[in-house]
């Protein structure tokens, strides 16, 4: 099987370079994008195709400037997306991690996002996915079980080699006003027992 390549979506550089770390050293991954903003993110994976073989990072990302492009790696070679719940928080100008998620599996429905969060709230794990998040995890989960997270969101709706297009089959697309009292009710086994 082909190594996962994955993107990264977090305005927390630090986070994101420990995450990468973990994720291309211990695990065996391949993270080939990162973004800081959204605005980032869905430019990324707008320009697929169009960019020459090139691992794509943010312009923000101070750790890539030394790190050399892996040959044959083009933006439309994304597999999962991860994305930090809190993007854009407390900025009116930054669009938030929801909308993002949204957007994202709006436009590429076949691909996987997992959305992290530090808050476990039940409310916030719905929203995501009642905007379109395939899990939803803590950004403090133990390694071992991001990584299982991983290989199981490989597993749905994998693209050979390619971000799916907006041809592919998926579910509805959600707005902020489908986001009733009701779509906030806790998924099963995430309410502690």
């Amino acid at each position: 099987p082909s190594q996962l390549r994955l993107m990264l979506v977090d305005d927390d550089p630090v986070f994101r370079l420990g995450l990468r770390i973990w994720l291309e050293q211990t695990a065996g991954y391949r993270v080939v994008a990162e973004a800081g903003q959204a605005g980032e993110a869905l430019t990324i994976l707008q320009s697929r195709g169009e960019l020459p073989d090139q691992e794509v990072w943010s312009e923000a990302d101070e750790s890539a400037v030394d790190r050399q492009p892996a040959a044959g790696v083009t933006a439309i070679d994304i597999d999962l997306v991860i994305l930090d719940l809190g993007l854009g928080a407390g900025n009116p100008d930054q669009i938030p991690g929801l909308q993002l998620c949204r957007d994202i599996k709006t436009r590429y429905p076949a691909l996987p996002v997992l959305v992290l969060s530090i808050e476990a709230a039940p409310v916030l794990a719905a929203a995501a996915r009642q905007m379109g998040a395939d899990e939803f995890a803590l950004r403090g989960l133990p390694v071992r079980e991001l990584g299982q997270i991983i290989e199981r969101l490989s597993r749905i709706n994998r693209p050979s080699g390619a971000v799916a297009d907006a041809a592919s089959p998926s579910r509805s697309a959600v707005t902020w006003d489908d986001l009733s009292p009701s779509a906030f009710a806790a998924p099963p086994g995430l309410v502690p027992g």
